[in-house]
């Protein structure tokens, strides 16, 4: 069984009577009515816009400075991305800007800034880079509500992802400023 609102799979059992990763209720209805069902739909339709809906996310950019040290971090910019909404299942948003590359065959971590009316979170994304000599492009995709995954391209090689979770900065049934069902 899945969430109506964020697609996560559910257990069957009868202690869970909301989602526990977006606190929609868990309807175990018997009536398979096609108004119930609708009813249900709507109701988790409203609870999914106020919950991801207004979610902006923004890529972490860090600048560096060259000491005898090594690369010492000198400043830290947030580049935007899109609003949770603008990002579609099947296609990818590209960032119209390139970014520099960093030639390693090991993960690095991309982050990303996410807020949703007041609440945010920073989400570090693990990635293997393509082995790029040029500069990268990111892009996004939603993969359900409140999931994405990250597109880094180095002209010649496409990479993507683990599922990204933004989750910590979506609105919950019962926060406030959050809408009734």
């Amino acid at each position: 069984m899945k969430c109506v609102v964020c697609e996560e799979k559910l257990d069957n059992t009868v202690q869970h009577s909301f989602c526990p990763t977006c606190g929609f209720p868990v309807f175990r209805v018997l009536d398979k009515d096609p108004s119930t069902q609708n009813n249900i739909k709507r109701a988790a339709a409203r609870c999914r816009d106020a919950w991801i809906g207004d979610a902006r996310l923004w890529v972490v950019v860090h600048k560096y400075r060259k000491t005898p040290d090594g690369l010492v971090s000198v400043s830290e910019d947030k580049v935007p991305i899109a609003s949770c909404r603008d990002l579609k299942s099947n296609e990818i948003h590209w960032l119209p800007q390139s970014f520099a590359s960093i030639r390693t065959n090991r993960k690095i971590n991309i982050d990303l800034k996410v807020r949703n009316g007041e609440k945010k979170c920073r989400v570090s994304v693990p990635i293997v880079p393509p082995a790029a000599s040029g500069s990268w492009h990111i892009g996004f995709t939603q993969e359900s509500p409140g999931y994405l995954r990250m597109h880094l391209d180095d002209g010649s090689r496409c990479v993507r992802s683990g599922r990204i979770s933004i989750h910590e900065a979506g609105l919950r049934p019962g926060d406030p400023g959050k809408p009734a069902n």
